[in-house]
């Protein structure tokens, strides 16, 4: 059996396909999907997602120093700063989230987990993004950049959702899954949308309406077992009076135990909050009705919501991830040209992983002898594949994006890539 390294560094004699340089390859892929950007423009973009998948940090000196060419540095970095500050690439972000969700969303209705996340304490800048669900992972659909004063503001949520929903395919109608942090307005702004909600409530949420009686949220815990159950027909806060179903759930003890830098159990009040927190059973509201959706299927939702997480880590860590966080820049426009590149490198990395996993190549890049497949994130070996080769079988490449677009869409289950 040929090592699959091979398969992917083709020679150009392999009659089952054409064979292009790797950094041209995504953007060729992708060149009707950005129909509407300028050509020079598209190659810069792709020329920094590129520099990101090299080993760069998603930093504006970084892409400069590692943007391939004949420049000096100092002009590559300011090649990148012109491309962060481009007020076409601005006005061009929607049309992007656009173009990527109708090529890779063929389901009517996805699982798609919206969340905040911190960018930078120190300057207030805060995330709100909604990722599509994948096997293990997530992928952004739609991203928005806030200050602090925004974060869980119900104007600033439901603007999100209509923004959100002029990036989706035509007659999509996403289940919208959520932490306890989003109120009852935001579920009222999803069922008005056409689409449906699973989000956590915990007790500081007010009261729900079962079997003709107002009940405190804690006495829905006291109920909580390993087997999810349903009620149905309630209606939850008496000011809102939101028509759902409730579904309660307690995990069983995963048996984790956060430990400090000498080997002791962390005692502080912030893991003690969490620790706490991590024990509540989920009672989680729902538009779903029985027939859509049972009680496991709900709590499965739920569960999958962590990708996103995952996710923030990705973007941020510049240990697991691409490294956003050790960027300096302030401006909110600007960072979103790296999440845009960001969000190019993922795809590009899940593609290239994909197609690893089908080869068995992901073996190659375990530093032992397991055979598991969530040793490497998706991220992580797309990244390491990608530094090995110089050039793809485009008839690879193409085969892998099918592949990889089934995952997405639930069509196709091979296990997690983590």
């Amino acid at each position: 059996m040929r090592n699959a390294i091979h398969d992917l560094m083709i020679s150009p004699k392999n009659i089952r396909g054409i064979v292009m340089r790797k950094e041209s390859l995504l953007q060729n892929h992708f060149k009707d999907t950005f129909s509407f950007m300028h050509k020079k423009r598209q190659t810069v973009l792709f020329g920094a997602v590129d520099a990101l998948m090299e080993g760069a940090s998603l930093t504006l000196s970084s892409l400069g120093r590692n943007f391939k060419g004949a420049a000096k540095e100092r002009h590559q970095i300011r090649k990148m700063d012109r491309l962060l500050g481009n007020k076409h690439l601005h006005q061009e972000i929607p049309m992007i989230y656009k173009g990527i969700n109708e090529l890779i969303i063929t389901k009517n209705k996805p699982v798609i987990s919206v969340d905040w996340s911190c960018l930078s304490y120190a300057e207030g800048i805060y995330l709100l993004r909604a990722s599509l669900r994948i096997n293990g992972r997530s992928l952004v659909c739609y991203q928005e950049i806030h200050p602090k004063e925004h974060e869980n503001n119900d104007t600033v949520h439901c603007q999100f959702l209509d923004n959100l929903k002029s990036v989706l395919p035509l007659n999509t109608a996403p289940i919208i899954v959520t932490d306890a942090i989003f109120s009852t307005l935001w579920f009222k702004k999803v069922i008005d949308l056409g689409w449906h909600f699973v989000g956590r409530v915990r007790t500081n949420r007010g009261n729900y309406f079962y079997q003709d009686k107002w009940r405190p949220v804690s006495e829905a815990y006291q109920q909580a077992t390993s087997i999810p159950n349903s009620f149905n027909h309630c209606l939850l806060t008496e000011k809102n009076k939101l028509p759902c179903r409730m579904v309660i759930y307690k995990k069983l003890p995963q048996g984790r135990k956060k430990k400090n830098a000498k080997g002791c159990l962390a005692k502080g009040s912030y893991e003690n909050a969490l620790a706490k927190g991590s024990k509540d059973p989920w009672f989680l509201a729902t538009s779903l009705t029985e027939e859509e959706a049972s009680a496991l299927e709900v709590v499965k939702y739920y569960s999958s919501r962590m990708q996103i997480e995952e996710e923030f880590r990705d973007t941020k860590s510049h240990k697991y991830g691409f490294g956003l966080s050790d960027s300096g820049t302030k401006i909110h426009i600007r960072i979103h040209v790296l999440l845009i590149i960001n969000l190019l490198a993922s795809i590009f990395c899940w593609i290239i992983a994909c197609s690893a996993v089908q080869k068995k190549q992901h073996l190659d890049y375990h530093a032992n002898s397991s055979k598991k497949l969530n040793i490497l994130s998706a991220i992580t070996l797309g990244k390491r594949v990608y530094k090995k080769i110089k050039n793809f079988s485009v008839y690879h490449f193409k085969a892998a994006f099918s592949y990889w677009i089934k995952l997405i869409n639930g069509q196709l289950i091979y296990g997690e890539i983590l």
